[in-house]
């Protein structure tokens, strides 16, 4: 070893500290910010979850940008819906199956039987 490396010896090993420290909390920083980013939901959907007196659960995503909702019904069975025309609150259908949104309760209906019906959460 020369003479400067043995001088200056101690403060590299301070700078590679430093190196490192600052490598590995940029690594765990992007790491938490992808996460974090993978959960978020596009801007363009909001999902609400609607909760029975059964306690049974009807997960309702309302996509703003197509008008229309994709509705995951207690037994699991997923159903798309275009947006229609209702009088009061929100109203999403194919002509068989309807979703209809209004003051905050949800109800699904198949024909005129009414399915589900709860509050959202």
């Amino acid at each position: 070893m020369t003479k400067w490396m043995v001088d200056n010896m101690i403060p590299i090993r301070i700078y590679r500290l430093i190196v490192a420290f600052v490598a590995v909390t940029l690594i765990a920083s992007a790491g938490i910010w992808i996460e974090k980013a993978a959960a978020v939901e596009p801007a363009n959907k909001i999902t609400v979850i609607y909760l029975s007196n059964k306690h049974d659960k009807l997960t309702v995503t309302f996509d703003i940008v197509d008008d229309s909702v994709e509705v995951t019904l207690p037994d699991g069975r997923h159903v798309n819906l275009p947006r229609a025309i209702s009088a009061s609150g929100v109203r999403y259908t194919d002509g068989k199956e309807t979703f209809w949104e209004h003051h905050g309760e949800g109800s699904y209906w198949v024909g005129d039987e009414l399915i589900f019906h709860g509050k959202a959460e």
